[in-house]
């Protein structure tokens, strides 16, 4: 089963599919208001779209924060 949304964005090093390497991750900070209009809701992590373009910039989408865009800066595997 695969969980509602993502908490955790991983970047892996896919070059040698027989030995995938995690080379980063990231972890969103908790929200601090719900967009969600029913009462009682929890303020939960909700990431739900990522997008990689070619500059390995990474746009995160979530549904309490908006936005997130993250430029991965370490060395190119």
């Amino acid at each position: 089963m695969w969980p509602a949304c993502v908490k955790l964005f991983r970047s892996v090093d896919l070059s040698d599919p027989f030995h995938p390497q995690e080379i980063g991750y990231w972890v969103p900070p908790a929200p601090v208001a719900a967009v969600d209009p029913r009462p009682d809701r929890p303020l939960v992590i909700q990431n739900f779209d990522v997008f990689v373009d070619e500059e390995l910039r990474v746009y995160i989408t979530d549904y309490n924060a908006g936005l997130y865009i993250l430029q991965y800066e370490g060395p190119l595997p």
